[in-house]
């Protein structure tokens, strides 16, 4: 009987070892309650996970906790932290159709990873994406890295969409950035065709007048003048010559004669061999179609919405409760009564992410 037993025992450990769970939300929550999940209990490193609600990412995955599943974020759906780190190791698989916010983020050799157009990127940390890591796809424009972009020997990151990085990106000389091989293509070992000290939007009697001011410029070619209506897809509506190459400051001007209700703007700039760098958008917003929050009874009120804007929801221990992302220009209710009593903190965003208006309420 005691063979018997031990066997078992030990038939029934080595298969849990080698056995990963599918695990669904099922509600809004934070990822570390397991009533949020189908598999009734907290996913692991080996998990496979899919996000179909608004979850807040209150632990981390990375070290020897890096995961080895597939995980999914749904359109709608949305992985938040600004603490929390993601590293995925050789074997695991990434895709973001919704919303997806972490500290930190790290790819490994092997992983697969895709962000498609639909997905709203904030990457709050660094950006690493490893030696050989070669199947990163990035579709969408929504991408911001706040801090450092670093891409190794063999490392792939390719799509038709673009990453805005705040701080430095590092390629080394065996890796590939969109359409761009070797160091080159990094500033953080490289000198940047244009240092952008100033880029500014308003509002004139003839349209929208667009100012740019360079503290050097090294054999920059010429500017590409960019607009969107949705902060996801522009178009090229102008070229302005850049000067070659000046350690003076310049001062450029553009007027968009065809202004009218929401409209985003960034600057391109064009080196001599033609790589362009990409510099951050602005939102210029006629005065009555600015959104507005208000509080009427138990109801939260969004005026003049449009499309891409989300409302996020704060409890007051700080965690976010629900996300909406609108699909078009309209008036929206929240009904405020589903949400526990106490403070709350209502946050519009733009499709940059860029804080519209943000609202204390008392529910």
């Amino acid at each position: 009987m005691r063979i018997i037993v031990f066997i078992l025992f030990f038939s029934f450990f080595g298969l849990h070892q080698g056995w990963s769970a599918s695990c669904t939300t099922t509600a809004d929550g934070d990822f570390s309650d397991a009533a949020i999940w189908s598999c009734g209990s907290v996913p692991g490193k080996a998990d496979n996970v899919t996000i179909n609600h608004v979850v807040n990412l209150d632990v981390s995955f990375a070290g020897g906790g890096a995961t080895s599943g597939t995980w999914l974020i749904a359109i709608g759906a949305s992985l938040t932290s600004t603490t929390s780190d993601l590293d995925f190791k050789t074997g695991s698989n990434l895709t973001v159709n919704g919303t997806f916010e972490v500290d930190n983020l790290e790819f490994d050799n092997g992983s697969s990873v895709t962000f498609n157009s639909t997905a709203n990127v904030v990457v709050h940390g660094n950006f690493t994406n490893n030696n050989n890591s070669n199947n990163v796809t990035v579709n969408t424009d929504a991408f911001n890295v706040k801090g450092n972009l670093s891409n190794g020997n063999g490392g792939s990151i390719t799509g038709t969409g673009s990453i805005d990085v705040d701080g430095t990106v590092s390629n080394n000389a065996g890796g590939t950035l969109f359409s761009c091989s070797g160091v080159g293509c990094g500033c953080g070992t490289c000198v940047l065709a244009v240092e952008l000290v100033d880029f500014q939007v308003k509002k004139i009697v003839s349209g929208a007048e667009l100012a740019w001011v360079t503290g050097g410029e090294v054999r920059n070619d010429y500017f590409e003048v960019q607009k969107s209506l949705n902060g996801k897809d522009y178009q090229t509506i102008s070229f302005v010559n850049g000067i070659g190459t000046s350690n003076d400051l310049t001062r450029y001007k553009y007027v968009d004669e065809r202004f009218s209700g929401v409209t985003y703007y960034r600057i391109v700039d064009v080196d001599l061999d033609g790589i362009k760098t990409y510099h951050h958008s602005i939102i210029l917003v006629e005065e009555d179609q600015t959104a507005k929050l208000a509080k009427v009874g138990v109801n939260l009120v969004i005026d003049n919405l449009f499309e891409g804007m989300e409302l996020r929801l704060f409890n007051a221990q700080g965690n976010l409760v629900s996300s909406t992302v609108s699909s078009g220009k309209d008036t929206q209710l929240i009904d405020l009564s589903r949400f526990a009593r106490g403070f709350m903190l209502a946050v519009l965003m733009d499709q940059e992410g860029h804080v519209v208006q943000s609202l204390k309420l008392i529910r």
